[in-house]
This record gives structure tokens, C-alpha cells and sequence, in this order.
């Protein structure tokens, strides 16, 4: 299999940077039936240089009572971004620290993503909380 997808990968290279275009165009068809035929997509098949993996704790905290939708929250946009989310429990606490494992590029986006939802939900947490302290009770609010 490593075998086909180095031919489709110097294929699609020739495709890319071949004055001819008709050698372009033969090597592309040929890249696009190999694929067809492997079941392969193009990213699968150029190489890749050498990547790195991130693996970061965000600075957000959640417990059960606090904010139990974080760890969701983190786990449905990390997913959506070809990540993982994970929680890094401290001994003898109950507080979780949430944190991604990524590639960088999409480590990055996730992190934003994720960040900005949090604060945008804790906001409006907070707004409720400001426009009507006493009902409903708070851990009804939280949940």
C-alpha cells in the first residue's frame, strides 16, 4: 500500500509541475484512478514532512458542580477538529483541567474555537446571573 500511494503522491507531483499539459493532465488521471481504485484521498497519499504533535492544558477548570458541560464542550469541538480532549485531574481535588492533543495547525483552531465558546457561554452565565440573582437557584443556572 506504501508502495501505491508514493506513485499516486509523484503523480500528483508531476500533475502540479509539469510545463506539458498533456503530461499534466495524463498524470492526473492516472493519480485520480489509482486513488479511485485504493479507495485513497490525496491528502492520504503526498508525503508529509515532519509534524508535530501538541499537547496542551487550556487553563480552563471544571468540576462537577461548577461547569460539567466544559469537558462535553471540549470533547464535541475537539472532534470537529481532528483533535483529542482530555482532562488532567489533580490528585486529592475535584477540579479537572481540560486540555487538547492535536497536530499544530489544527491544534490551534481548536484551542481558539474551544476558548471562545467557554467564555462565551461563562458570559452569559454571568449575565443571567446579573439580570436576575435570585432565580433560578444556581445550580440549576449551571447545568
Amino acid at each position: 500500500m506504501a508502495d501505491v500511494k508514493e506513485k499516486i503522491a509523484l503523480l500528483l507531483n508531476l500533475a502540479s509541475n509539469n510545463p506539458s499539459e498533456n503530461e499534466a493532465r495524463a498524470a492526473l488521471l492516472k493519480a485520480r484512478e489509482l486513488m479511485a481504485k485504493h479507495k485513497l484521498r490525496p491528502e492520504e497519499c503526498q508525503k508529509t514532512d515532519k509534524v508535530k504533535v501538541i499537547r496542551e492544558v487550556l487553563g480552563v477548570t471544571c468540576t462537577a458542580l461548577t461547569n460539567p458541560w466544559a469537558c462535553a464542550l471540549s470533547a464535541v469541538i475537539a472532534e470537529h477538529y481532528c483533535c483529542c480532549a482530555y482532562r488532567q485531574h489533580a490528585g486529592g481535588k475535584r477540579t479537572q483541567y481540560i486540555g487538547l492533543v492535536g497536530l499544530e495547525d489544527d491544534f490551534e483552531i481548536a484551542k481558539r474555537v474551544f476558548l471562545y465558546a467557554y467564555d462565551c457561554v461563562t458570559s452569559a452565565c454571568k449575565s443571567q446571573i446579573k439580570r436576575d440573582p435570585y432565580d433560578p437557584p444556581g445550580t440549576y443556572r449551571e447545568k
